[in-house]
């Protein structure tokens, strides 16, 4: 009877040994794939930062595809000067004693544009009156000659729809002063005297663009 009991003890033993070895080893197994799967993930992540475009940002930074980035912005101004100097009749790139309206332009253009055209009006005490410099020597301008001198020399009107510049651009511009002009206009670039200066450009893209400003004679 008490061999039977000692008999039966053994084996609850033995079978509560084999119950207890195997949790710890399917915990073990656990753990280790909660490990594997962690290390894969991380591997995996690294994996796509390294092969991300490089103009497509990855979290956690930035990027920047400004056009112009260290090229300098395009900028456009234009000032009077004086109204000293005969460079130009109303109609014709020849003096005829009158002195003319002196305006200076300047750009600074990163890319390359078209330059088509430039209209300087002038709208006060009942009059209208308009000068005119339009590179296509196909188009008749409408208004009174306005000369364009590139360092002393003219700026000449061309088949071509518009004269390419890029970088720095320096111009003096002469609207041509009227003494009975036309056998109706008269006029003196007096100080005080409001002018609008318009600029007419075609971008890289094939955009057709404008630039107005305003300038005093003084």
């Amino acid at each position: 009877m008490k061999r039977s009991i000692s008999k039966v003890l053994f084996i609850l033993i033995l079978s509560l040994l084999v119950v207890i070895s195997g949790c710890g080893t399917s915990k073990t197994n656990s753990s280790k794939q909660t490990t594997s799967t962690t290390a894969s993930s991380q591997t995996q992540n690294q994996d796509q930062s390294a092969n991300a475009p490089a103009n497509q940002a990855t979290s956690g930074q930035s990027v920047n595809n400004t056009y112009g980035n260290g090229m300098g912005a395009m900028s456009m101004n234009v000032t009077w000067v004086d109204a000293k100097t005969d460079m130009l009749s109303p109609t014709d790139s020849k003096t005829d004693g009158i002195m003319d309206g002196h305006f200076h332009l300047t750009l600074q253009l990163p890319q390359p544009i078209l330059i088509e055209s430039i209209f300087i009006r002038y709208s006060e005490f009942g009059k209208e009156l308009r000068w005119d410099w339009i590179y296509n020597n196909h188009l008749t301008p409408a208004g009174y000659n306005l000369g364009v001198y590139e360092k002393g020399t003219q700026v000449l009107p061309a088949p071509d729809t518009g004269l390419k510049k890029s970088g720095s651009v320096d111009w003096d511009l002469f609207a041509a002063g009227l003494n009975n002009a036309k056998d109706k206009d008269t006029f003196t670039f007096d100080p005080g005297s409001h002018f609008e200066v318009e600029f007419n450009y075609t971008t890289q893209a094939g955009e057709k663009k404008k630039w107005n400003a305003e300038v005093i004679s003084q």
